[in-house]
């Protein structure tokens, strides 16, 4: 669990291997790459996190599928990157996106 935490300018924020943890009331601000950054199968849930100006917010590697929960991603260079290289997997709904998040 990584909680009530400000993580700024690092070259990542927070970096997130074969996670199935939570990230909740974060603030995540002015990092050189992502903000959060999600890789190897991890299935983490994002809560409530405000994650603003970093080159990306939040970059989610296949095939990792993480939840995203009320969450506020804004003034990133991109908000949201996936590399999902099958359109089926976006049907079915990965990433998770769950209730009001921001994404301007």
């Amino acid at each position: 669990m990584i909680m009530n935490n400000d993580i700024s300018e690092n070259k990542d924020g927070i970096v997130l291997v074969r996670s199935d943890g939570l990230v909740q009331t974060n603030q995540i601000l002015r990092n050189e790459g992502c903000g959060i950054l999600i890789v190897n199968d991890s299935r983490p849930t994002l809560d409530n996190n405000l994650i603003s100006k970093n080159k990306c917010g939040v970059d989610i590697d296949d095939p990792s599928a993480p939840e995203l929960k009320n969450n506020k991603v804004e003034e990133n260079q991109f908000q949201v990157k996936t590399t999902r290289k099958r359109w089926e997997v976006y049907k079915e709904g990965n990433p998770r996106i769950v209730g009001p998040n921001d994404f301007p």
